[in-house]
């Protein structure tokens, strides 16, 4: 485990707001967490039905960013903990986090913002 990337990953928070997945750039709903709530976190593991050599650090019981004990690999996975995206280490995961902000897609608009009042 890369306690050091762990310990750090917290700090994420302040200088990036989306990541790169297949291509594409994702907001970052959640923030990264801290290393107390990592340690917390192992408890979730089997509640959230994660494999014992991953370690979350980011997200909630539906998407989960991990961290792989055996390799020092990150990975993405989704609701059915199904693996989304792999990076093959921390490096290779940072640099597909942006400070930007992720566009928003092209078919999500406002219809109509209109209110009555009675």
């Amino acid at each position: 485990m890369s306690k050091s990337f762990l310990q750090s990953v917290e700090s994420f928070n302040e200088r990036y707001a989306s990541i790169r997945v297949d291509g594409k750039l994702r907001s970052l709903m959640l923030p990264f967490w801290s290393y107390g709530e990592i340690l917390n976190g192992l408890e979730l593991r089997e509640q959230w039905d994660v494999p014992l050599s991953l370690v979350p650090f980011q997200g909630d019981c539906h998407q989960l960013l991990c961290l792989e004990t055996t390799t020092g690999g990150v990975v993405l996975l989704n609701d059915l903990r199904e693996t989304v995206q792999r990076w093959r280490d921390t490096q290779s995961f940072e640099s597909s986090l942006a400070a930007e902000p992720a566009e928003l897609e092209e078919r999500s608009h406002l219809f109509s913002a209109w209110m009555g009042l009675g």
